[in-house]
């Protein structure tokens, strides 16, 4: 009975935590919307935090895909043509991880 009861209440939680989430003013465009929350979103909107850390984390590419191919030919070249794949991909990752 007590788990039929507070599922009933769920949805309304959830409901007034996302109408006091959209109420909030908005932060600075240039302001790292990851740590505000964990900051302050933590501790108002428990929840949402889960999905924000989940979603906000992901590792955007910061590589543009040209500084890639162009660090892939100083590598692959006609001294080292006998690179194996996975020796040049290491070499490509570390190259470009490390810079």
């Amino acid at each position: 009975m007590q788990q039929s009861h507070s599922a009933q209440h769920a949805p309304q939680s959830v409901r007034h935590m996302l109408n006091s989430y959209f109420e909030l003013k908005c932060e600075n465009r240039k302001s790292d919307p990851l740590d505000w929350w964990v900051k302050e979103g933590g501790s108002k909107f428990p929840s949402l935090f889960q999905m924000a850390t989940k979603y906000l984390s992901v590792l955007g590419a910061s590589v543009p895909s040209g500084y890639i191919f162009s660090t892939a030919g100083e590598v692959i070249s006609n001294r080292r043509n006998r690179l194996g794949d996975n020796s040049a991909n290491v070499i490509i990752s570390m190259h470009t991880n490390l810079t």
